[in-house]
């Protein structure tokens, strides 16, 4: 064997001149580098100054190849407080090597400076401060059972950097930082501070109770009072400051008084304007003299059943990259059932959320400590302090949570004292998912209170058939729909809800009267005294589209490859086709409805006469929507099926509909008409059908959920008309009976609001029916033996988002399934 020691040819081509080519890694050693901020257009403060060490150089290396500029250099941390003014000063000196990755789409302008006639100075500016890493020591890093290890596993990522980093472990997050060693600041330009602190802070900021020695009356009459800004401007403002549109080091005590002396609506709609444009102020002072052209909070009119919350996108998603501050906004959200009933304290709620990617190594512990002291010491903002409350089921898969402010008369503990008894759920994943119950995005519907019904479950062979599903009587179901302000003929037929510590799904039945519900067993997560019926969604229509896993599968089960290339050209085509003919449109977006049905406004706007006229609001949408479909179908091979619905699950109550049975071979019968009997049966039956009546779909179909990565996980079913099932539209009724039920063979799925993907396209019928299906029945989960405690939900936030591989997963099982032989038949995806 033989090492290749011929090294990369990469080059890349000056964006100037082709003709000039670059070296993949360019390195220069600077003499010395300032780092600092834009005080305005024309002057840089410079806050920190770093020279070559002697024993390194500084490096910087520009990497055409990452599209980046990798600064290393070493700094020597030491002790502000002088030699022998406390016990302790100076014992964590000590010496680090940083690195500060900036991508080259973070760099606004660079500026050329010829200093004198040997020596030339470049100014960079960012529009986000980069990402830092300190080098620990190597041997360190290696790890027992790993299979490989490269250099940058000695590269750990910083949030702060800290003489002495354990005074972290009780503060706050905050943007105000008191004396950092190096402040990995919100600024669009990152800064070095050291011992310097923007006096902006002094002018809001209330002072530190301390002990004070006893002034004489002249010194009182002489002192600074500090007038704080009322919360709303405060928090603008530093929404303003995070973001880099201000700069603290520039707002000047003239400044601050001017928001004082201001009306508070009007400063807080003047830092939102400012806000909203997205560009850096040089000179603060200029705001004032600005005219407000979009309409503000202040002024903006939502509805009533939504509150404006506190949006935070700082602490969990910039430290990502760049470690920014509070990248904030007010912005309406549907009423969460807390808020609604501590209407009053909605202005103490805080949302921040974000993603950050996984990782099973050490190199971001220092990014998910700073996320669970967050969690733990709360959030500081002006003169309110948040703290940790829950997080929504939702939120935790966007690594988001909710914070309160405390008040005199309620804190976050008596919120979640409220919200139900959670005390006998031991399991801390499991407490912390019936915490987040209370935080799903619903109607409350005000008009009656419901009364409820216990009905039982089916059980059979240990599986149970009626996960999640209940029934609403047909009276309900229309207040239901009046309340939600719905105007269809009907009411729908299936409503996805909540009630107390109840969740699931609604079907319409007879069997309930006047203002029932009936609600099984499986339905009932926890204790609560809330008995209000409140509504997430409700049964509607939506296109059935493919990806990527649906595909696999479908392949693997014996469709042919064109199936699937003839159906992606159709598609590009009608795309095509919409932007110029009125009729393609219009049966592209009635066909390819959209979740929230956004598809149905755009086609009115054409049966309006707009695209007669290329008027250009409707022409940016076409476009917009047509390169959102093409986006998704190279990301994602979203293709979308005509003959398909996206539909709400419910049950056959009647238990007229035929089940799965573990002794029927499919394979077995001799003519496909038998083979279409041993099926499985379901009722599907839509409002809108090709002629605009309810249609109801017959015949074998596909039924899937997403996503589906087993072979057994598509299920071949055959699709009935049951009279007594009639009332039921735009949902899929699956059978009570058999020996298993179907949902739980589709993806482990059940029956309290999980949507089913039903295609009834001849084309996409597999050659091979129903393979054995994947068993889902889920571990024990671990529990403790004491009660759950907010730390050990925090503690469970952070091991998730440390610990979340499902995309990587997914990726790898795309990759395999799409080299091997077997696609996902093969051992290795199974």
């Amino acid at each position: 064997m033989e090492l290749d020691s011929q090294p990369r040819t990469f080059k890349a081509p000056s964006p100037v001149n082709p003709m000039k080519k670059y070296q993949e890694v360019m390195t220069l050693n600077p003499e010395s580098v300032d780092f600092g901020i834009m005080y305005d257009g024309v002057t840089m403060m410079t806050m920190f100054t770093a020279i070559p060490s002697s024993r390194k150089a500084i490096q910087f290396r520009q990497s055409m190849l990452h599209r980046e500029i990798v600064m290393e250099l070493e700094v020597d941390i030491l002790d502000p407080r002088p030699p022998g003014t406390h016990p302790k000063a100076g014992k964590l000196n000590r010496t680090e090597t940083f690195r500060f990755h900036i991508p080259f789409r973070q760099l606004e302008e660079v500026h050329q400076i010829q200093a004198d006639s040997e020596r030339v100075v470049l100014l960079m500016s960012l529009d986000q401060p980069p990402r830092v890493f300190r080098k620990v020591d190597e041997l360190h890093t290696h790890e027992d059972n790993g299979r490989y290890w490269t250099q940058n596993d000695a590269w750990y990522r910083q949030t702060d950097i800290l003489y002495e980093p354990k005074s972290l472990r009780s503060s706050p997050l905050t943007l105000r930082k008191f004396k950092p060693l190096i402040d990995i600041a919100p600024f669009p330009n990152f800064k070095l501070i050291q011992d310097r602190e923007p006096a902006v802070w002094e002018y809001i900021d209330k002072p530190l109770s301390i002990q004070r020695v006893s002034k004489n009356a002249l010194e009182e009459l002489t002192e600074d009072v500090v007038q704080p800004l009322s919360f709303p401007v405060r928090f603008q403002l530093e929404v303003c400051i995070s973001q880099g549109l201000l700069n603290e080091h520039n707002l000047t005590r003239d400044f601050v008084a001017r928001l004082i002396a201001m009306d508070p609506i009007k400063a807080q709609d003047i830092l939102e304007y400012v806000a909203n444009q997205k560009k850096r102020l040089c000179e603060p002072m200029s705001i004032f003299s600005m005219t407000i052209i979009k309409g503000s909070t202040s002024t903006r009119k939502i509805p009533h059943y939504c509150a404006y919350s506190i949006r935070l996108i700082e602490s969990f998603a910039d430290m990502r990259n760049t470690l920014t501050g509070f990248c904030a906004s007010v912005s309406p959200t549907k009423n969460l059932r807390y808020v609604r009933s501590y209407q009053q304290s909605s202005s103490s709620y805080l949302s921040p959320k974000g993603r950050i990617n996984s990782t099973y190594k050490d190199t971001m512990d220092e990014v998910f400590t700073r996320i669970k002291r967050t969690m733990i010491n709360g959030i500081t903002i002006g003169d309110r302090h948040y703290e940790f409350l829950a997080f929504g089921n939702s939120q935790f898969r966007e690594n988001g949570a909710y914070f309160f402010a405390p008040l005199p008369y309620l804190n976050a503990r008596h919120i979640r004292q409220w919200m139900g008894d959670f005390k006998k759920i031991h399991a801390v994943a499991k407490h912390a998912a019936r915490l987040g119950q209370c935080f799903s995005t619903t109607r409350a519907i005000n008009c009656t209170k419901p009364t409820v019904v216990e009905i039982d479950d089916i059980w059979r062979n240990n599986y149970n058939f009626t996960d999640g599903v209940g029934k609403i009587s047909p009276f309900l179901a229309q207040l239901v729909a009046s309340e939600l302000g719905l105007t269809t003929p009907e009411p729908p037929s299936v409503f996805q809800y909540r009630s107390g510590g109840f969740k699931g799904v609604l079907a319409v039945s007879d069997d309930a009267k006047g203002c029932e519900i009936h609600v099984r067993e499986s339905q009932y997560k926890f204790d609560a005294k809330h008995e209000l019926l409140e509504i997430i969604r409700w049964s509607q229509m939506a296109t059935a589209n493919l990806n990527r896993q649906l595909i696999l599968v479908l392949s693997a089960l014996g469709v042919a490859d064109e199936v699937f290339l003839n159906k992606l050209k159709m598609q590009l085509v009608s795309l095509e086709q919409a932007m110029n003919d009125e009729k393609a449109a219009l049966a592209l977006l009635k066909r390819d409805i959209d979740a929230n049905q956004m598809t149905l406004t755009v086609a009115g706007m054409i049966l309006d006469g707009f695209q007669k006229t290329n008027e250009p609001f409707l022409m940016s949408l076409l476009h917009l929507w047509r390169a959102w479909s093409i986006k998704y179908l190279k990301e994602k091979a979203r293709i979308t099926i005509s003959d398909g619905a996206l539909l709400l699950g419910c049950i056959d109550e009647t238990g007229k509909l035929q089940g799965h049975r573990n002794d029927v071979v499919i394979d077995n019968a001799r003519t496909l008409q038998e083979k279409e009997a041993m099926l499985p049966e379901v009722f599907v039956q839509l409002s809108k059908g090709p002629d605009n009546l309810p249609y109801i779909v017959r015949g074998p179909m596909l039924l899937a959920r997403n996503p589906s990565l087993h072979p057994g996980d598509i299920r071949v079913v055959r699709g009935v008309d049951v009279p007594e099932l009639r009332h039921l539209k735009d949902a899929v009724v699956l059978p009570q009976t058999g020996d298993r039920d179907i949902s739980s063979m589709c993806s482990g799925g059940d029956l309290d609001g999980d949507d089913y993907l039903v295609v009834w396209d001849r084309d996409l019928l597999p050659s091979e029916w129903n393979h054995d299906p994947m068993d889902y029945t889920a571990p024990k989960p671990l529990e403790v033996d004491r009660d759950v405690t907010t730390d050990d939900i925090t503690s469970f936030f952070v091991t998730y988002m440390k610990n979340d591989t499902l995309p990587k997963i997914a990726h790898a099982h795309v990759a395999l399934a799409d080299y091997l032989d077997d696609g996902v038949k093969d051992e290795k995806c199974m």
